[in-house]
């Protein structure tokens, strides 16, 4: 059997051995949401044990990123995907990628992630969201200087793309900035949004939108945006919500959705 090589729309180099972790379990206060659980660290402190979150000085950093980068790619391979979009890693993973990307021969939409904050857990284990936007705007200006430098690299085999990380994370600036750029650079975006249910009724108690309608309101949405996950709009039952328009708005501005069925079914979640 021959067919043209697969896309993979929505990858995570290194996220394969925590996919193991969560099917089927989790806290229910995070109702289904299963990363809150594997990335979310306390407050003051990082997420450790996992190379994806070390930091560069430390001994074995770059030894993990480049094994991530070198089994995600023969993953997908070994699949029969030939052209992936990475969702949002930091600039180092991004680095290992396009060395593997290089070697074996894949085509790769590669950019590094940014966000304004990140969600964290008190002493209590509780979820709270730290918002840091100077950081953010560091990650951005990181992650535009990747971009340029990559793209149209590799004899035309990666292209940059921008990856603010999570709706609910970015700050409505950064998302309009985001959207700026992508116009004048032509760069597709991927993000998370309509993904988890904390999320979804965050933005809905700080903007009294949707996530979609918020990303609508600030000019995100487009035929250039992939929206990664998108499970969890308006009318999905799960919510109890009565009043989005958020299938109308992604179906007016021909957005992709990049719903990973395989991954939001371990935790009974679906695309209704």
């Amino acid at each position: 059997l021959v067919c043209p090589g697969f896309i993979d729309s929505h990858v995570h180099s290194g996220h394969r051995a925590s996919h193991r972790l969560i099917t089927d379990t989790g806290r229910p206060d995070f109702y289904g949401q299963p990363f809150l659980e594997i990335t979310v660290p306390r407050e003051g402190t990082r997420v450790g044990g996992d190379p994806r979150y070390a930091r560069p000085t430390d001994a074995d950093a770059e030894t993990g990123n480049r094994l991530l980068a070198t089994f995600t790619v023969a993953e997908m391979l070994r699949n029969g995907t030939t052209t992936f979009m990475e969702f949002g890693s930091q600039v180092r993973v991004q680095e290992a990628l396009l060395v593997e990307v290089e070697r074996l021969g894949l085509r790769a939409y590669l950019g590094a992630g940014y966000d304004s904050g990140r969600w964290v857990g008190d002493d209590k284990g509780r979820l709270k969201r730290i918002v840091d936007e100077p950081a953010g705007r560091k990650e951005f200006d990181g992650a535009l200087a990747f971009i340029r430098r990559v793209d149209g690299s590799v004899g035309g085999r990666v292209r940059g793309l921008l990856a603010p990380r999570e709706v609910e994370t970015c700050s409505l600036e950064l998302l309009r900035a985001t959207r700026a750029v992508a116009n004048e650079m032509r760069l597709p975006i991927v993000t998370h949004a309509a993904y988890n249910v904390i999320e979804f009724y965050e933005i809905l108690r700080e903007h009294r939108m949707t996530p979609v309608e918020l990303m609508d309101s600030v000019g995100l949405l487009g035929p250039d945006l992939t929206i990664g996950h998108g499970n969890l709009i308006a009318d999905n039952a799960l919510l109890n919500y009565s009043g989005g328009r958020d299938l109308p708005l992604m179906g007016r501005h021909r957005v992709t959705v990049s719903h990973c069925p395989v991954n939001i079914a371990r935790r009974a979640r679906y695309l209704d």
